[in-house]
C-alpha cells in the first residue's frame, strides 16, 4: 500500500495496481513522490523501479524533475503526520466477522472429530458428558492459539485483518509477541464487558485506539511496520 503525493496533496493508501492505473490515466507522473505505509520517508516515483519502468512505457520521462529526496512526512487519513494510517472501527468489524467464520469452521471440524473420538463404548451418557467438556476446552484453546500464532507471527493480524489490510503493531512500531497476543486477546474481553463502547472507541479517537489497544499499547493499522519504525515518540 502506498501514499502518493502530487501536487502538495497526500493521497490513499493505494495499492500498487491503482498506481499503475494512475500513471496509465496521467493522473500522477514524474512528479510525484511515494511513500509505502509505514515509511516516513517519500520517495519519488522515478526512483522505484516498477512505476519508473510504468512511466517509460508510457512515455513519461522520469528525469530529475521529480522533487528532492527529504520531503515532509507522509499523512494519513487518522491525522497522523507520519505514514501511518490507523484502522478504523468498520475496517475491524469486518476483519471479527471473517475471523468468526473461521474460528467457527475450525472449532466445528475440531469438534466433530472429538465427539467421534468421544463416543467410544461407555456408556451413551458420559461419552456425552466427555465429548461436551473436551468442546469446551478445545474452542479456548483454538481461540488464544488462533491470537497468538497469527497475531505474532508474520503475517502480525489474524486472517480476518489481513483479508482486510490491516495488522497490529506495538506502540513502538515492532512486532508483538505471544504473550502480549493472548495479553491482548483477554483485554478485548474488557472492551466488551464496557457494554461494546470500548470497541466503539476505535470510531472516535485520534489513533483509532479501542480500549483493549490502549491497556495493551498496541495500535492498528494499515500496512506493516516491517522496518520497526520507532513510532513511541509521536504515540501518545
Amino acid at each position: 500500500m502506498w501514499y502518493v503525493l502530487v501536487d502538495n496533496r497526500t493521497l490513499g493508501p493505494h495499492s500498487g495496481r491503482d498506481v499503475k492505473a494512475m500513471i496509465e490515466r496521467g493522473t500522477i507522473g514524474p512528479r510525484a513522490s511515494l511513500a509505502k505505509v509505514g515509511s516516513q520517508q517519500w520517495t519519488p516515483i522515478g526512483d522505484v523501479p516498477a512505476f519508473a519502468s510504468l512511466l517509460a512505457r508510457e512515455g513519461v520521462a522520469s528525469g530529475a524533475a521529480g522533487p528532492p529526496r527529504q520531503l515532509p512526512m507522509a499523512t494519513s487519513y487518522a491525522s497522523s503526520p507520519y505514514g501511518v494510517h490507523f484502522a478504523g472501527f468498520w475496517i475491524r468489524v469486518a476483519a471479527y466477522f471473517i475471523d468468526a467464520i473461521v474460528q467457527s469452521v475450525i472449532s466445528l471440524v475440531i469438534g466433530i472429530i472429538v465427539g467421534l473420538a468421544a463416543g467410544r463404548p461407555g456408556g451413551a451418557q458420559s461419552a456425552a458428558a466427555i465429548a461436551q467438556g473436551l468442546a469446551i476446552v478445545v474452542q479456548f484453546v483454538i481461540v488464544f492459539a488462533y491470537q497468538a500464532i497469527f497475531v505474532s507471527g508474520s503475517w502480525q493480524a489474524t486472517p480476518g485483518k489481513r483479508l482486510c489490510g490491516i495488522y497490529i503493531i506495538r506502540v513502538d512500531g515492532r512486532k508483538i509477541g505471544v504473550g502480549l497476543a493472548v495479553g491482548r486477546y483477554l483485554a478485548i474481553w474488557v472492551s466488551a464487558l464496557t457494554l461494546y463502547i470500548g470497541f466503539m472507541m476505535a470510531g472516535w479517537t485520534a489513533q483509532k485506539k479501542a480500549l483493549h489497544d490502549m491497556i495493551c499499547n498496541t495500535r492498528v493499522i494499515y500496512g506493516r511496520a516491517e522496518d520497526a519504525v520507532p513510532l513511541a515518540e509521536i504515540f501518545d
